[in-house]
Parts: structure tokens; sequence; C-alpha cells
């Protein structure tokens, strides 16, 4: 694996790790509704109000 991986440049690692963390960052966003209302108590409207935020970013 690491025979193929080494003939791309730096910069294309760079962009791809970036990705990956913004895809993994927006994966959040559904447990976070499961938490405010699960954990925390909040209410449906509030956790839907913080995912509406979240998504218009």
């Amino acid at each position: 694996m690491r025979q193929p991986a080494s003939g791309l440049p730096r910069p294309f690692w760079w962009l791809w790790t970036s990705i990956l963390i913004g895809r993994l960052g927006s994966f959040v966003a559904p447990f976070l509704v499961l938490y405010l209302t699960a954990e925390r108590g909040y209410s449906a409207s509030f956790a839907g109000l913080v995912a509406a935020l979240f998504a218009s970013r």
C-alpha cells in the first residue's frame, strides 16, 4: 500500500485529510440532536433549532 500512495504529492494528502475531517464533522450533527434531547433534557424544538443553525453555516 505504501508504494502507490508514495507517488502522490504532499498537497493531495493535506487536501484529502481536510476533506475527511470535514466529512466526519458533518456526521456528528444527527447525534448532536439525540444528545441534546436524551442526555441534556432540551426540547425537540430547541434541538431542531440547533440542527437548523448548524445546517445553515
